[in-house]
């Protein structure tokens, strides 16, 4: 059987993604319900921002993420980010 490696992440070993549209299908359902139980699992007092920026960590495997916002004048702002140094947050639009 492939299993689903997450999305970030190449095969490794024995292990090899598979190029079949509905396992791809199940893997990005897996990859979603994933998503979901960490966002919506996740302690209630940590805030949603920061809980959507660890679930895309965890499930793309990326050395880095951020999750920017439109603020009331419609500009963007990083609401949370993990993996990217404060001068690359305080200078992103």
């Amino acid at each position: 059987m492939v299993s689903c490696a997450t999305w970030g992440d190449k095969p490794s070993g024995g292990e090899k993604m598979s190029t079949n549209g509905a396992e791809r299908e199940r893997c990005a359902f897996e990859a979603m319900h994933e998503v979901a139980r960490m966002i919506f699992g996740a302690d209630a007092n940590t805030p949603l921002p920061e809980r959507i920026v660890d679930a895309a960590v965890g499930v793309l495997g990326a050395d880095g993420v951020s999750l920017m916002l439109p603020d009331n004048e419609g500009s963007l702002y990083v609401a949370h980010a993990a993996g990217i140094p404060n001068e690359c947050r305080e200078n992103a639009r």
